[in-house]
Protein backbone atom coordinates (compact mmCIF):
# COMPACT_ATOMS: atom_id res chain seq x y z
CA UNK A 1 0.00 0.00 0.00
CA UNK A 2 1.43 3.64 -1.10
CA UNK A 3 1.81 6.15 1.63
CA UNK A 4 -0.22 8.55 1.56
CA UNK A 5 1.81 12.06 0.62
CA UNK A 6 1.30 15.12 2.23
CA UNK A 7 1.55 18.38 0.57
CA UNK A 8 2.32 21.38 2.61
CA UNK A 9 0.61 24.19 0.97
CA UNK A 10 0.16 27.02 2.92
CA UNK A 11 2.75 28.12 5.75
CA UNK A 12 2.10 31.08 8.26
CA UNK A 13 5.08 33.27 8.76
CA UNK A 14 6.49 34.54 11.64
CA UNK A 15 9.06 36.76 12.30
CA UNK A 16 10.74 37.39 15.78
CA UNK A 17 12.67 40.52 16.12
CA UNK A 18 16.01 39.39 18.17
CA UNK A 19 17.27 42.98 18.35
CA UNK A 20 16.80 46.14 15.72
CA UNK A 21 19.32 44.96 13.05
CA UNK A 22 18.61 41.15 12.79
CA UNK A 23 15.22 39.36 12.19
CA UNK A 24 14.93 35.69 12.36
CA UNK A 25 12.47 34.12 10.15
CA UNK A 26 10.33 30.47 11.28
CA UNK A 27 7.88 28.31 9.58
CA UNK A 28 5.13 26.18 10.62
CA UNK A 29 2.54 24.43 8.75
CA UNK A 30 -0.64 26.50 8.53
CA UNK A 31 -2.56 23.80 7.00
CA UNK A 32 -1.97 20.32 4.36
CA UNK A 33 -3.72 18.68 1.45
CA UNK A 34 -3.74 14.75 1.17
CA UNK A 35 -3.16 13.65 -2.81
CA UNK A 36 -3.29 10.12 -1.57
CA UNK A 37 -0.32 9.11 -4.04
CA UNK A 38 3.39 9.31 -2.69
CA UNK A 39 6.71 9.97 -5.21
CA UNK A 40 4.90 9.99 -8.19
CA UNK A 41 4.79 13.60 -9.31
CA UNK A 42 1.24 13.88 -7.49
CA UNK A 43 1.72 17.68 -6.56
CA UNK A 44 4.25 19.32 -8.25
CA UNK A 45 3.85 23.04 -9.95
CA UNK A 46 1.48 24.98 -7.81
CA UNK A 47 -0.18 27.98 -9.01
CA UNK A 48 -2.19 30.76 -6.81
CA UNK A 49 -5.50 32.89 -7.93
CA UNK A 50 -5.98 35.90 -5.49
CA UNK A 51 -8.43 36.85 -6.60
CA UNK A 52 -10.75 33.42 -6.60
CA UNK A 53 -8.46 32.33 -3.29
CA UNK A 54 -7.19 29.10 -5.27
CA UNK A 55 -4.41 26.92 -5.41
CA UNK A 56 -3.99 25.17 -8.38
CA UNK A 57 -1.10 22.20 -9.26
CA UNK A 58 -0.29 19.56 -11.23
CA UNK A 59 -0.83 15.94 -10.56
CA UNK A 60 1.32 14.46 -13.27
CA UNK A 61 0.72 10.74 -12.03
CA UNK A 62 -3.31 11.56 -13.08
CA UNK A 63 -2.63 13.84 -16.04
CA UNK A 64 -4.86 16.17 -14.08
CA UNK A 65 -4.93 19.63 -12.51
CA UNK A 66 -6.52 20.18 -8.98
CA UNK A 67 -8.21 22.89 -8.03
CA UNK A 68 -8.40 23.68 -4.36
CA UNK A 69 -10.49 26.32 -2.48
CA UNK A 70 -8.47 27.97 -0.23
CA UNK A 71 -11.05 30.67 1.33
CA UNK A 72 -9.91 29.37 4.32
CA UNK A 73 -6.63 28.42 4.16
CA UNK A 74 -6.60 26.85 7.70
CA UNK A 75 -8.95 24.11 5.37
CA UNK A 76 -8.26 23.87 2.21
CA UNK A 77 -10.51 22.09 0.25
CA UNK A 78 -11.27 20.55 -3.27
CA UNK A 79 -12.99 22.81 -5.78
CA UNK A 80 -12.16 20.51 -8.64
CA UNK A 81 -10.27 18.33 -11.24
CA UNK A 82 -9.20 18.99 -14.77
CA UNK A 83 -8.70 16.20 -16.53
CA UNK A 84 -6.11 16.81 -19.00
CA UNK A 85 -5.78 13.38 -21.39
CA UNK A 86 -8.17 14.97 -23.80
CA UNK A 87 -5.67 17.32 -24.89
CA UNK A 88 -1.60 15.50 -24.49
CA UNK A 89 -0.32 12.78 -22.68
CA UNK A 90 0.98 14.59 -19.67
CA UNK A 91 0.52 18.10 -17.61
CA UNK A 92 3.36 19.82 -17.48
CA UNK A 93 2.95 23.10 -15.84
CA UNK A 94 0.04 25.43 -14.48
CA UNK A 95 -0.47 29.07 -14.14
CA UNK A 96 -3.01 31.56 -13.38
CA UNK A 97 -3.34 35.26 -14.07
CA UNK A 98 -6.17 37.72 -14.48
CA UNK A 99 -8.85 34.89 -14.23
CA UNK A 100 -7.07 32.66 -16.95
CA UNK A 101 -5.68 29.55 -15.98
CA UNK A 102 -3.24 27.88 -18.51
CA UNK A 103 -1.88 24.74 -18.55
CA UNK A 104 1.22 23.55 -20.40
CA UNK A 105 0.65 19.71 -21.62
CA UNK A 106 3.22 17.66 -23.39
CA UNK A 107 2.03 15.58 -27.11
CA UNK A 108 1.70 11.85 -27.57
CA UNK A 109 4.35 11.14 -28.52
CA UNK A 110 6.02 13.68 -26.37
CA UNK A 111 9.09 14.73 -28.97
CA UNK A 112 6.10 16.34 -31.00
CA UNK A 113 5.10 20.13 -29.74
CA UNK A 114 2.97 20.03 -27.09
CA UNK A 115 0.34 23.12 -26.49
CA UNK A 116 -1.02 25.28 -23.90
CA UNK A 117 -4.89 24.86 -22.80
CA UNK A 118 -6.62 27.73 -21.25
CA UNK A 119 -9.37 27.66 -18.91
CA UNK A 120 -11.05 30.03 -16.45
CA UNK A 121 -10.90 29.78 -12.93
CA UNK A 122 -13.74 28.30 -12.79
CA UNK A 123 -12.16 25.12 -14.70
CA UNK A 124 -14.39 26.09 -18.16
CA UNK A 125 -12.18 25.08 -20.85
CA UNK A 126 -11.55 28.47 -23.48
CA UNK A 127 -9.27 27.18 -26.13
CA UNK A 128 -6.22 25.29 -27.37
Amino acid sequence: MKNLSLLTLLFLLAFQTQDASAQAISLEPLSTYQTGIFDEGAAEIVAHDAQGQRLFFTNADENTVVALNISSPDQPMLAFTLDMSAYGDGVNSVAVANGLLAVAVEADPKQEPGSIVLFDTDGNFIQE
